[in-house]
């Protein structure tokens, strides 16, 4: 992740008297760095440092839970109006101003957990060094602000929307469940 890396072969010839040597150059800084030197001379790094044992969390599980949660929203928003035209409940636009706040509000709040977490964060086995620190990823956070989308007065008296919920949570909970319980930052 902090850096590139070249077969070594692809810098690697042979000399006049067949001795393999390893020539390079790269603009460093605004600086040009060469080497041309016998191959077994070129120091290899045998460490990554903070980082051994340990690979990347990428933010693109992150976004495909909050993608998720908006699909989620906008399905039982259109179920709700559905219900709400079949069947015979009182006070209809309040009904519905209330889900559009509490689901306004879920997906605000699941964004903002998702913002909070470090940009970068680890998976890491071993020793952590001392500048890094194992957090636990915030699933029940998660899990109760999609639950909020559901938590509006009467949304237990409309029938289907609270069983297209507990459905739509299901999808919702393996993509949270699918991210590993805790990770690794360094220096945040």
């Amino acid at each position: 992740y902090y850096g590139f890396e070249w077969p070594v072969t692809d810098f690697t010839w042979r000399d006049g008297s067949q001795q393999e040597r390893i020539a390079a150059s790269w603009m460093l800084l605004g600086q040009v760095m060469s080497i041309d030197q016998p191959r077994e001379e070129v120091p290899l790094c045998t460490s990554l440092g903070d980082f051994l044992g340990c690979s990347r969390v990428t933010d693109e599980a992150g976004e495909k839970i909050f993608q998720q949660a908006a699909l989620s929203v906008r399905t039982l928003s259109n179920e709700l109006v559905d219900l709400l035209l079949k069947q015979k409940v009182k006070g209809k636009g309040k009904l519905r101003g209330a889900y559009l706040k509490n689901a306004g509000d879920s997906l605000r709040l699941i964004r903002q957990e998702l913002r909070s977490l470090p940009q970068q964060r680890f998976i890491c086995t071993g020793e952590l060094q001392m500048r890094c620190a194992e957090r636990s990823y915030p699933k029940k956070e998660m899990l109760a602000y999609f639950d909020r989308i559901a938590k509006f007065d009467m949304a237990a008296t409309i029938k289907g929307f609270r069983r297209l919920h507990a459905n739509l949570r299901k999808d919702f909970k393996k993509l949270v469940d699918a991210q590993p319980s805790r990770f690794v930052s360094c220096g945040n």
